[in-house]
């Protein structure tokens, strides 16, 4: 399956620090604590995703979705969520449901503009009935008011209950989006699907469940946007202090202490030469 890029990245930096953190306990107890030191980083602010749009549009199954069920969602029919839920997806990402908007009180649409104004990443959800004047407005609002066309990914949830000719629902984005329409990118998934394969005992028909969701397009395009932005650069410092502290450690282990050097020096350099590729 495909992973998104803001949860495996800072999951790969925290895997291989508490790794080489247990294999440093080789070394004698003062250089460990010297590389141990070493690896502590300041602490990055978490990335932010933030679901908004149609009260109906399947925000809460979305979320489910992106994160293989992590997340503990109530999924109601009536409209679920009456405040901002932040989800803590395994320490590493806030993922941030909101009421849906215009879904009938004053204040579900302020706590899902507060939401919006500190999001990394919007995922604007709308259902295949598509736009009507409202959600227009309100998706304006987060590109022009807002300016989050750079950080937004319209999604068009339930694509399996209904069939669209060609090009109709790409034609509603694009007029929904106006000026923006070549900026933000737009995507057609069903999230319950992809949630229904999860608990498929079936391989095979777990497999084609997964597949018809199209949720891993939603994943790639999530992925690409945060490379695009760079977004992901906020994981390579703590990346880079893990090579230089395992090059080092490497070299204390070394029986000749000319070779212990050589291997320091060599560590360093690789280390810098990362920094100014990076």
């Amino acid at each position: 399956m495909t992973d998104l890029l803001f949860h495996s990245a800072p999951a790969v930096v925290r895997d291989l620090s508490e790794r080489l953190d247990g294999l440093l306990g080789n070394l004698p107890a003062d250089e460990a604590a010297r590389l141990r030191r070493m690896l502590v980083v300041e602490e990055h602010e978490r990335p932010r995703m933030v679901l908004t749009g149609q009260y109906s549009s399947g925000k809460s199954t979305l979320i489910k979705a992106l994160t293989d069920e992590a997340a503990e969602v109530v999924i109601d029919s009536a409209v679920a969520t009456d405040k901002v839920e932040v989800f803590d997806w395994d320490g590493l990402v806030d993922l941030v449901d909101t009421p849906g908007v215009q879904a009938g009180l004053l204040e579900h649409d302020e706590l899902a503009e507060e939401a919006l104004r500190t999001a990394d990443l919007v995922l604007f959800a709308v259902t295949v009935d598509l736009f009507d004047d409202r959600s227009v407005e309100h998706l304006r609002h987060v590109t022009e008011d807002l300016r989050k066309a750079p950080q937004l990914l319209v999604v068009i949830n339930k694509c399996r209950s209904l069939v669209a000719a060609e090009g109709v629902r790409e034609d509603a984005v694009r007029d929904a989006l106006g000026s923006f329409a070549d900026q933000v990118p737009w995507v057609e998934c069903d999230a319950k699907t992809y949630v229904d394969g999860l608990h498929e005992e079936e391989p095979s028909r777990a497999t084609r469940r997964i597949e018809a969701s199209r949720m891993i397009e939603v994943k790639d395009t999530i992925n690409r946007i945060a490379r695009e932005r760079g977004d992901l650069a906020r994981f390579r410092v703590p990346l880079q202090q893990v090579a230089l502290v395992a090059g080092e450690a490497v070299a204390a282990l070394a029986d000749d202490s000319d070779e212990e050097a050589v291997l320091t020096v060599l560590a360093r350099q690789r280390s810098a030469l990362t920094n100014r590729r990076g």
